[in-house]
């Protein structure tokens, strides 16, 4: 139940991250709403299974959650040169990092529970839970967009084949990550494996900035700024690995 729970959930933080994307761009949405997440997940993810050493984890969290907080101000710098910020991406972006925060501890409760779920039955009953979902959420968001007017299902359809190739590899590439994690969570325990695993804001990040030019024409402060959000994330997940115990 809590991993079917945790994959309706996953769900919906998916939908309003990719919302985020379209709102606020992916330089900004991926550290705000993962790096959120990897803050709150790895204190969560440390209670239900207290692997690791607590003050480097701590520490590690420390230094991601002011990478967020450095973003964020980059973000800001930025809109308010530009005159087109949205603070409802951002608060998609915050409401989707809380969500996904809640599905390491309650994976981790699975993974350690007697008789606890392998972390291939998790993947699947995990999947299968974001698969049967994804239609009323889809519905939901249709009619009450965060962006644009109310759509319709058959404007699907409009959409290349490219473009739908796209999302389905993006889907089958997240799915084998969050696979590999929940492996991973065996070995060292949940809280580090979701730390390192959510380590793709970085990627993220570099995409945003450098192949869709989304900080083109910023102001120099905020470059400065997402420089030091690159030092800090880095310095944090360096912080999180060293943190397991030999």
């Amino acid at each position: 139940v809590l991993t079917l729970l945790s994959g309706v959930i996953w769900n919906v933080a998916n939908v309003l991250l990719v919302n985020g994307i379209a709102l606020v761009g992916m330089a900004v949405a991926f550290p705000v709403t993962i790096g959120l997440s990897l803050v709150l997940s790895t204190i969560a993810g440390y209670l239900v299974m207290p692997r690791g050493n607590p003050t480097l984890l701590a520490a590690g969290v420390a230094f991601v959650f002011a990478a967020v907080i450095v973003n964020s101000l980059a973000y800001s710098s930025a809109a308010a040169e530009r005159k087109q910020g949205s603070r409802k991406g951002l608060m998609a972006c915050l409401f989707a990092g809380i969500l996904i925060s809640t599905v390491g501890p309650a994976v981790g409760k699975a993974l350690s529970a007697k008789p606890q779920l392998s972390p291939y039955g998790i993947t699947l009953l995990f999947t299968f839970a974001a698969l049967a979902s994804t239609f009323p959420i889809l519905y939901f968001f249709m009619r009450h967009p965060l962006e644009g007017s109310p759509t319709r299902a058959a404007g699907y359809w409009k959409g290349t084949v490219a473009q739908h190739a796209a999302g389905f590899s993006a889907g089958a590439v997240w799915t084998l990550g969050t696979a590999l994690t929940w492996t991973a969570a065996n070995q060292v325990g949940i809280a580090l494996a979701m730390a390192i695993g959510q380590a793709n804001p970085l990627v993220a990040a570099v995409w945003g900035v450098f192949a869709w030019h989304e900080f083109k024409g910023a102001p120099r402060r905020s470059k400065l700024l997402l420089v030091l959000m690159f030092a800090l994330y880095v310095a944090g997940l360096v912080l999180l690995v060293s943190s397991r115990r030999r």
